[in-house]
């Protein structure tokens, strides 16, 4: 059973925060995995490993942080002493100004001092040039989400540990709107950029010493675990699909993935795989059909395509027999300078989901040329 209290703060402007205070949490609904929503930029669920399973940038494990039982299958150990999970700087993870959504389960240890849960940020001690953004439980134990010229949006307080709790941070058309456990609890407006070259990091307030430009030495580290922490850049989750995550509980989102056939310049043999990092061209790239499986079922907005997660430049594809096989494929185009893709890649992925959020990967051989 759910339970919770509340308590209103009055701010200037005349407008109010509401606080919810979580003891308990119970999905409801069906425990079964759902589909992931479609336009996953990262998801790192900790099972087991450091994997970014969608977008493929792998986290790393600092100092004595581990994987253990999780809510969903494993997740993130931390004991506080030091330890947490960093995601190398990527541009790719930057939320800038657009709509994003992020979101994860989180289990207290203790509610000692501040502690943080997910942060791309770089604390300067001065709003003019601090960037990016953080979500942190504060030393009164409200979490709080805050970043560069954006309002601060209070989750509530959280007062048990050894409680699985969800949080959700969501930015659309600049309105950022805080939830928990698949319930709005707070929003405020605001427009600010908050990019950051800081690393994507799990449990840790960056310092001078792994945060270049951090004036922090106050470390602040999670004690407890985090699990399925997931990015959508560029994509605001509804209501209804924030809440589905709560409800779906320990079976979580599924995470088997249809594995498909993609073929880079489709047409053009013998060069097909070859791309220079250098062109200021787009890449076709076909996701093919075949005896069990519709490319065009695939959406193409959700289609993310080299290391950077590079979008569909026209935000559609087109359909049409690529491989002359009686079946009709989806071509969809990258813009090369936002694939990722270096001098010395020999491979390159695709992600997506289909209309029906089956999640699809597929990826192929190339050669970099003109790298001299």
């Amino acid at each position: 059973m759910k339970t919770m209290s509340k308590r209103f703060k009055t701010l200037l402007g005349g407008g109010f925060v509401l606080f919810f205070s979580f003891v308990a949490i119970s999905p409801v609904g069906a425990q079964i995995c759902i589909q992931p929503p479609p336009g996953m930029t990262g998801w790192w669920p900790g099972d087991g490993n450091t994997n970014d399973i969608v977008g493929g940038r792998s986290a790393l494990l600092r100092d004595n942080a581990t994987t253990g039982p999780g809510f969903v299958d494993g997740a993130f150990v931390l004991d506080g002493t030091g330890d947490f999970v960093e995601v190398p700087h990527n541009p790719a993870l930057n939320v800038g100004t657009v709509d994003f959504t992020v979101d994860l389960w989180v289990n207290f240890n203790s509610l000692a001092d501040e502690q943080i849960l997910a942060e791309k940020y770089i604390e300067t001690f001065d709003t003019s040039t601090r960037t990016g953004w953080s979500i942190s439980k504060l030393s009164e134990n409200i979490v709080r989400f805050f970043g560069r010229d954006v309002p601060d949006i209070d989750f509530g307080l959280v007062q048990n540990t050894n409680t699985w709790i969800h949080y959700a941070l969501r930015r659309q058309a600049n309105v950022f709107t805080a939830f928990v456990n698949g319930v709005p609890v707070a929003s405020g407006a605001g427009s600010g950029n908050v990019d950051s070259t800081s690393s994507l990091k799990f449990g840790h307030r960056g310092s001078p010493d792994n945060t270049p430009g951090s004036f922090d030495t106050r470390g602040f580290f999670l004690n407890g675990r985090i699990d399925e922490v997931e990015l959508f850049v560029g994509r605001a989750l509804d209501d209804a699909e924030i809440l589905a995550i709560f409800n779906a509980g320990r079976a979580g989102k599924c995470k088997a993935m249809t594995t498909v056939q993609i073929s880079i310049h489709p047409g053009s043999f013998p060069n097909a795989s070859s791309i220079n990092p250098k062109s200021k061209g787009v890449i076709p790239v076909a996701i093919l059909s075949s005896n069990t499986f519709d490319a065009t079922t695939v959406d193409p907005a959700s289609v993310k395509f080299g290391p950077d997660g590079a979008g569909e430049t026209h935000g559609r594809g087109h359909n049409e027999d690529v491989n002359r096989d009686g079946r009709t494929d989806l071509v969809v185009h990258f813009r090369t300078q936002d694939t990722g893709i270096v001098c010395g890649i020999t491979s390159v992925s695709l992600t997506g989901t289909t209309f029906s959020g089956q999640a699809i990967k597929g990826s192929a051989s190339i050669r970099t040329v003109g790298c001299k």
